[in-house]
């Protein structure tokens, strides 16, 4: 089964004739930019969620621990 991340950098490649080390660069700044807006708009959360809603999509912050 293949990660977000592999198949993220596949699509990458594939698709924009990048390089293994650009569609590297190109998922760092991604995942950061995840991490931003959950420390941000979601300050106790744990993880980023991606919700693909058709709309343009949203990050939204998660926590997989519910008290």
């Amino acid at each position: 089964m293949s990660t977000p991340e592999a198949f993220l950098k596949s699509v990458i490649v594939q698709q924009l004739s990048a390089t293994e080390q650009q569609a590297e660069a190109i998922w760092f700044s991604f995942e950061a930019y995840c991490q931003r807006i959950i420390r941000t708009e979601y300050p106790d959360s744990a993880y980023a969620a991606i919700v693909l809603d058709g709309e343009g999509g949203v990050v939204i912050g998660i926590d997989v621990y519910e008290e």
